[in-house]
């Protein structure tokens, strides 16, 4: 993206090619469709992907707590449905 100028308000007037488009909407090798003047753009869409990634990391490490907290019965489930003698650290504790 280049700045071609300045307008009122903090509005930029600015070049910026296909490429760079598709790579904030994450929309690489022609996805995005080409735009047309007077279409709008939202650049700040691209921030929207951060949030999703966040909150789907904040979601696999909830489901990891809680996988680990039943993991003990899960196995000691599968061991007597394999019909196996019991883990020793199950024994112990």
């Amino acid at each position: 993206m280049e700045i071609i100028g300045i307008a009122k308000d903090g509005l930029y007037l600015a070049t910026v090619s296909h490429t760079e488009l598709e790579k904030v909407a994450d929309k690489y090798y022609g996805k995005l469709k080409p735009l047309r003047v007077g279409e709008e753009f939202n650049l700040g869409a691209g921030y929207d992907f951060r949030q999703n990634i966040q909150s789907a990391c904040r979601e696999m490490v909830d489901a990891s707590k809680s996988f680990g907290t039943a993991q003990a019965s899960m196995t000691r489930f599968a061991v007597m449905v394999a019909g196996l003698p019991s883990p020793a650290s199950d024994t112990e504790s």
